[in-house]
């Protein structure tokens, strides 16, 4: 199973820069990891909007090393995961989402995506499920 990495890094666009408060502003504090996150590998890769396949290496990544399964966490279960999974099923990849490492505002909005994935071919799974699935794998 790879393991892969996705910053959100934005240019100097005003507009997006006045939306995010000019957060994610390459070469700022909010275009790096969280301290707290343990990056296992130097699969990392820069999308700067909403849908991780705006970078175009992650696809050629993910073609290239045959995958064709993904197992989607982070933040935000109504945006860049959910536009990441779409971006994902237009590529022909069997997409899931852990739905207890997604956060997004609020527990109603959480209600509500966990159905629209669904409605729209999107498989729901918990970190227990996913476990189980990781000790099938070979070694």
């Amino acid at each position: 199973m790879e393991i892969l990495y996705i910053k959100n890094v934005y240019g100097n666009n005003p507009i997006i820069m006045l939306l995010s408060g000019g957060r994610f502003k390459k070469g700022t504090d909010g275009a790096e990891f969280d301290s707290n996150l343990y990056v296992v590998n130097e699969n990392i890769f820069i999308k700067s909007i909403g849908d991780s396949f705006s970078s175009v290496a992650l696809n050629e990544y993910l073609v290239s090393h045959n995958v064709d399964t993904l197992y989607i966490i982070g933040a935000d279960a109504a945006g860049c995961i959910y536009s990441t999974a779409r971006g994902g099923l237009n590529r022909h990849f069997y997409v899931n989402i852990i739905k207890d490492s997604v956060i997004t505002r609020s527990d109603d909005i959480m209600n509500q995506m966990l159905n629209q994935y669904e409605k729209d071919g999107i498989t729901v799974i918990d970190l227990a499920k996913f476990d189980e699935l990781c000790s099938t794998l070979p070694a």
